[in-house]
């Protein structure tokens, strides 16, 4: 397991899909319904969902309020994203949740990776922001975006990923955490 960087959130919900998908995202931008319509599919108390995106599927990941999403690669056909609540914000806590065995899992679909890149956005934020898809390993996006942190670009394998969701408590800290696992066809 490999702590790859972080993603912010100001409140509301994590963009997850495919860099190209993505990068016709709008978010709250300008009048774009983007984001309500991200919102309005995670209603009532759902946590993830997948939502149709330019000619694609993006999940749309509810952090369940501000806060910071820690991503870590497990393999090199699964990563992890994982919302903590800490008594000791130290990244011991962080990566004993990480590490954490899957519990009760929520089915959220499948989305597909064809640029070999997985985006990671905060949903507000529009996928104008990136640039280039030419990732080497992780990077965030070079284009404007509100908070300097509130996106993630990571070199992964095409391929179709399942998509689920736990909730995880180790001692006193517990965790939301979004599970992406590269499928083998």
């Amino acid at each position: 397991m490999r702590y790859i960087d972080y993603v912010d959130t100001e409140g509301g919900p994590f963009l997850i899909a495919d860099g190209g998908i993505v990068q016709s995202w709008r978010g709250s931008d300008d009048g774009s319904l983007d984001y309500d319509r991200a919102c309005d599919i995670l209603l009532p108390a759902k946590e993830g969902s997948l939502l149709s995106v330019d000619a694609g599927q993006a999940l749309i990941w509810e952090t369940d309020g501000p806060g910071t999403g820690d991503v870590y690669q497990i393999n090199e056909n699964q990563w992890l994203i994982l919302r903590a609540w800490l008594n000791e914000d130290t990244q011991i806590a962080i990566d004993a949740l990480a590490q954490s065995p899957l519990i009760n899992p929520e089915d959220f679909g499948v989305i597909e990776i064809t640029s070999e890149v997985l985006a990671i956005l905060w949903a507000p934020e529009s996928g104008s922001c990136i640039l280039d898809l030419n990732v080497l390993d992780n990077e965030r996006p070079m284009g404007e975006m509100a908070t300097g942190s509130g996106g993630l670009l990571i070199k992964v394998k095409n391929g179709i990923y399942r998509c689920f969701g736990d909730k995880v408590a180790v001692n006193d800290d517990t965790a939301r955490r979004c599970h992406l696992v590269r499928l083998h066809v």
